[in-house]
């Protein structure tokens, strides 16, 4: 086993050794493999309901970010707790995301790092918690304003015949 130091974590990627297989797709040599290469060949592939476009964005750009993160392609051996919560600090500093963007990064690659541990790829699981986010207090509208709201959904020229009878018009 081989240590990468890293400016931001202690990063363990798990080496094959000389002599080994590199075709024997172990533990151990899945370690290395790219992140990036096992979300688009095998997690999209057997994940059948992540189908929209936008979800698999998201977590494609989870994965950009921590190889961001780690200055380096991703790899399946780089999912740590450790990493993973160094990602959210530079979500928040570094990119100047909100908690909440950086807690759907977070989402994604627990998905993925769970996904890799059910199937015995990775020895352990996510623990991390996400950030914190503000709840927001919905604001009312004052009863002029509604008055106003109102007023204004009468007067307006009706688009079609069926906003005719809910405008008033």
């Amino acid at each position: 086993m081989r240590a990468y130091l890293h400016r931001r974590a202690m990063v363990f990627a798990l080496c094959p050794t000389e002599g080994e297989n590199m075709n024997n797709r172990s533990t151990r040599s899945r370690a290395v493999e790219q992140l990036a290469t096992v979300l688009e060949g095998q997690f999209f592939k057997y994940q059948t309901r992540i189908q929209d476009e936008k979800t698999r964005v998201h977590y494609r750009r989870a994965v950009r970010y921590l190889g961001e993160f780690l200055e380096r392609p991703a790899r399946v051996g780089d999912l740590t707790d450790d990493n993973l919560a160094g990602l959210l600090q530079w979500c928040l500093q570094q990119r100047s995301q909100s908690a909440v963007t950086a807690n759907t990064s977070r989402k994604c690659l627990a998905a993925l790092w769970r996904w890799l541990h059910n199937r015995g790829i990775v020895s352990t699981g996510p623990t991390i918690a996400p950030l914190p986010t503000p709840r927001r207090t919905p604001q009312a509208a004052r009863r002029d304003e509604l008055r106003l709201l109102i007023q204004a959904a009468k007067t307006a020229p009706a688009r079609s015949a069926r906003c005719r009878p809910a405008c008033g018009g």
